[in-house]
């Protein structure tokens, strides 16, 4: 039995972009490890355990190309996942197993949708698509069928002046210690309806690990009535009620469709 590290880093591997640590820095070929995987060979099979986005490169730097019989995945992070595509060139051998328990094998087809799956075709399309032509227009000539679509319509009437703001509310997010040049911004507001909305999605629970991972500043919703001195202008900081005008409205077209 043979056992060979391909790689032993972090997640970000070593050194990690921008780290000015003595390892990260050291010039010693110790401190420059990919991404964690090993290659095992047995009598009578050679088994990949996890494959990260640094598999093509370790495969050239072992000058390995040879039947893999199996890839045992430890746990479903994308650096111990990254690299699955790249198996491609050894699948000339034969098919390749991926080993995992049910769980991991859910969260991993959940990942491959959202990187070249069902899920990014279908967020191409939305992204694609246009659903109108001219939706004042299309208001103003349609007639409501029953009472449910005339409080409806009248209600989307009321909700155009929010379509084409200068500033869409997805660019909304509010700082309490404004700065022009803040260390981390706030979580917009796209990023937080993904995260109320798919909180038990596993890339989600991955994109709030990273938020709260690399956040040094603390950041609290405030009303628009506060006024802050900007550190950097020495000016007040107004804020403008164009999300609560937003929600005050959206608010009441949730109650009606729901």
């Amino acid at each position: 039995m043979k056992l060979t590290i391909l790689g032993s880093g972090t997640s970000t591997g070593v050194p990690e972009i921008g780290c000015t640590c003595p390892v990260c820095t050291s010039a010693d070929p110790r401190d420059s490890r990919l991404r964690a995987s090993a290659l095992l060979h047995t009598d009578d099979a050679v088994i990949l355990i996890d494959c990260g986005p640094d598999f093509r490169t370790q495969m050239l730097r072992a000058s390995v190309y040879e039947r893999i019989d199996g890839v045992l995945i430890t746990h479903e992070h994308y650096d111990h996942v990254g690299g699955l595509d790249d198996l491609r060139p050894f699948c000339r051998f034969s098919e390749i197993p991926v080993y995992s328990d049910a769980e991991k094998k859910k969260r991993l087809r959940l990942l491959h949708s959202y990187e070249n799956g069902r899920i990014k075709r279908l967020l191409q399309r939305v992204e694609r698509k246009c659903y109108y032509k001219n939706l004042p227009k299309a208001l103003d000539t349609y007639e409501p069928q029953n009472g449910f679509e005339q409080p409806l319509v009248d209600a989307m009437k009321r909700g155009l002046p929010f379509l084409t703001p200068a500033r869409g509310i997805m660019q909304y997010a509010y700082d309490a210690y404004y700065s022009e040049n803040p260390d981390f911004h706030p979580m917009y507001l796209q990023q937080q309806i993904r995260v109320v909305y798919d909180i038990n999605d596993i890339v989600s629970e991955y994109l709030v690990d990273y938020y709260n991972s690399n956040s040094r500043e603390t950041y609290d919703i405030t009303p628009v009535t506060t006024c802050d001195l900007s550190s950097d202008t020495g000016e007040l900081f107004r804020m403008d009620d164009y999300p609560e005008r937003f929600f005050k409205w959206a608010d009441k077209f949730i109650n009606i469709i729901c």
